[in-house]
């Protein structure tokens, strides 16, 4: 996953990229993403599944002993009251 450090212009990026793997904190691989209205990054993750909230220092992972009623997550979506939805398979 990257994450730009300033805005994109005229579809190319500007600034600096950085790249979050196992070795920077994120443990799953992405698979959705939604950035809501507060600034958080929601990621849908790849098998063993889940769902994983970047703040711009960390990872916080949440599974089934968190709420969800499945692991596959097929999307992520915030509806106009800022609440965000997550569906899954199951």
């Amino acid at each position: 996953m990257i994450k730009p450090e300033s805005q994109m212009s005229d579809g190319k990026p500007i600034g600096v990229w950085h790249t979050y793997n196992s070795s920077r904190g994120l443990k799953i691989s992405a698979y959705k993403l939604l950035q809501d209205r507060a600034g958080y990054l929601w990621i849908g993750a790849h098998p063993p599944g889940g769902l994983c909230r970047y703040d711009g220092v960390e990872f916080s992972y949440f599974s089934l002993q968190d709420g969800l009623l499945g692991l596959q997550l097929e999307c992520l979506f915030e509806d106009s009251r800022g609440r965000l939805w997550v569906c899954t398979n199951d």
